[in-house]
This record gives C-alpha cells, structure tokens and sequence, in this order.
C-alpha cells in the first residue's frame, strides 16, 4: 500500500512523554509491514493501542496488515468495522480511498478521499488521493489542483509528482527540474528516491517529443552506473524518436536484465 508507507497522517498522535515512544514503536510497526514481517509487526499493535495511539491510525495499519497479507476483504471489513465507530476520522476515511484506489475503483476512492479531506485539510495524503482519483475520472483540472496542494507541502512527494506529470506535464517538469537540481544533496543518501524522480523527468521529456533530452539523462544515469529496467524501457521509448536503437538494446544486455525493477 504505497500511500499508507508515505502517509504523513499516520503520525503518534498521543501527548506528553508517550509520544517519542510511540514514534518510536509506530515507526516500527512500519518498517516491518514494508519488509513484509506481518506477523511481527501485528504482535507490536497491542501495545501501540494500550499506550492510547489515535484509533484511526491503530485500524489502518491493522487494515494495511491484513491487505499485504493478500486478505484484501478483511482488510476492507476492518475498515468497515472502524469507520462505523469513528465515521469522520481522516486516518481511516483516507485508507478506504487507498484500498479503492489499489483496486482502480476511482468513484470510491475519490469519495472517501474527499470525506478525509473534509475531516481533517491538512492530510496531504488523502489530497493525493483524491487528485489520483480525479485524474482517472477524466477531471484534469480538478486533480491537478488537489496535486499541487499536496506539492505545496510535500514537494517531492513521488505519487502527486507522477499525477501531476499526466494532469499538467509542463508543470510537472519545471516542479522536476527544481527538486533535481536543489535536492542532489538531500537525495544523496537516497539515490533510489533520485532516481524514480529522473525517470519522471524522462518520461515528461519523451512525452512531449524532447527525445534528444530524454536520451541524454538516460545517458547520465547508464554512465553513473544507475540505469535499471525501467531505464531500459523509457530508453526504448525514446529510441522511437530518435533512431538510437543500439543504445536502447545495449542497455537491455545480459547484466541490465538481471537488474531488479524498482517499486
């Protein structure tokens, strides 16, 4: 569940000394359904609850648990069963919209998205959502003004950058280019965010015919040494423009193809 792992809502919301604890335990609670530890990370959520973390956040990531363990009617009956007892909370309202969104039903998602934008303004990530949402309804003008509420505060939030590249493409490759050139050094000691935000770019430069562009920024990252599959791929779209086919094939060698395609 792509958004509940970036969902800045789902932060400790406990006061006084419990809250540096509970950051602590939430971020693992996390960090384990990521690695796919389900079951260690459900064995953590008993005490995350008794130490009076939000509800909503308790539901969601009992919901998320159950999602990657594939048992995706459980995780919705847990969402059910949470927004019958807490109907306005925004934590839980925006897991729906992403469990609709994961299952490309767009009217539902863009619905309970709004409903926790309602509830709480300033969840950036049901704004996400639901301009996610919004963009496969066909309503491009509307999503592209929920994405850049989202960029507003997270500037180089992957999901509303890549929404935002289809909803407004001109937009989107200025707002690229600007965290690419200020943020090499604070994506330094994350070189994989880096270089999903270069494949943005790419895929913003062949869609509006820059081939020449796009080929040299596919360049830079084969001689960084940092070219994947999904290099392989974008350099094949652009290899349509510009002729270079024995560039777009070499990267698809033998050692290029035993590379991981990138989440």
């Amino acid at each position: 569940m792509s958004d509940l792992h970036s969902n800045s809502q789902l932060q400790p919301a406990v006061r006084g000394d419990n809250s540096s604890v509970n950051r602590v335990l939430f971020a693992r609670v996390r960090q384990l359904i990521d690695q796919g530890q389900v079951n260690a990370a459900s064995l953590l959520l008993p005490t995350l609850e008794k130490r009076g973390e939000n509800p909503g956040t308790i539901v969601a990531l009992s919901a998320a648990i159950e999602f990657v363990k594939g048992r995706h009617a459980r995780a919705k009956e847990i969402v059910s069963d949470g927004l019958a007892a807490f109907p306005e909370n925004s934590i839980i309202l925006c897991f729906s919209a992403e469990i609709s969104l994961e299952e490309k039903n767009w009217v539902e998602a863009a619905k309970a998205a709004s409903e926790a934008v309602v509830a709480d303004p300033r969840n950036s990530t049901a704004k996400s959502i639901l301009g996610r949402a919004l963009l496969e309804l066909g309503h491009i003008d509307d999503a592209a003004t929920c994405l850049r509420e989202v960029l507003d505060e997270m500037p180089a939030n992957f999901l509303a950058l890549a929404g935002l590249c289809r909803s407004a493409p001109a937009e989107a490759e200025d707002t690229l280019r600007n965290i690419l050139r200020d943020g090499d050094e604070e994506h330094s000691d994350r070189p994989q965010d880096d270089l999903r935000l270069r494949h943005l770019l790419i895929s913003v430069l062949i869609e509006r015919g820059a081939y020449t562009e796009a080929t040299d920024q596919i360049r830079r990252l084969v001689a960084e040494g940092r070219a994947d599959l999904d290099t392989s791929l974008l350099a094949v779209q652009a290899a349509v423009g510009t002729g270079n086919w024995d560039e777009a094939t070499l990267l698809f060698s033998d050692n290029t193809r035993s590379l991981p395609r990138h989440a």
